[in-house]
């Protein structure tokens, strides 16, 4: 992938969220949506660009489609590495996100369950 593409596909804030709770996590479409907050036709449209783009890898479980970080992404691009680990860290959405995954995941609501309820992080008590 050409480094100016790459940078492209980081210039925006839904892609940057999306990529930080999938970079130690497999998610499903439903399971991103539900931490960020967005609708699913745009989580799904940033999700195509960042596999078309093979930042991110995706595997099948029955109907659902799970997504996760290439790691060799990471290896070939040490500021990448940097970024989600480290700098990420200090923005407002990453700690919020990621405290979100972590109420999400502590619930034990999962992807094929998360249709059938309204989930509100709000009325959770984790």
């Amino acid at each position: 992938m050409k480094l100016q593409l790459f940078l492209k596909m980081l210039a925006d804030e839904n892609r940057l969220r999306i990529i930080n709770i999938i970079k130690d996590n497999a998610l499903c479409v439903g399971e991103i949506q539900t931490i960020l907050g967005t609708q699913q036709s745009n989580t799904s449209k940033h999700l195509d660009k960042l596999k078309s783009n093979q930042i991110i890898n995706y595997y099948k479980e029955a109907q659902r489609v799970f997504y996760f970080l290439n790691k060799d992404l990471v290896k070939n691009y040490k500021f990448f590495e940097d970024l989600i680990y480290t700098d990420l860290s200090k923005s407002h959405y990453s700690n919020f996100d990621l405290d979100r995954l972590i109420r999400y995941k502590n619930s034990k609501i999962d992807c094929d369950y998360l249709k059938e309820v309204n989930f509100d992080f709000e009325q959770l008590k984790i």
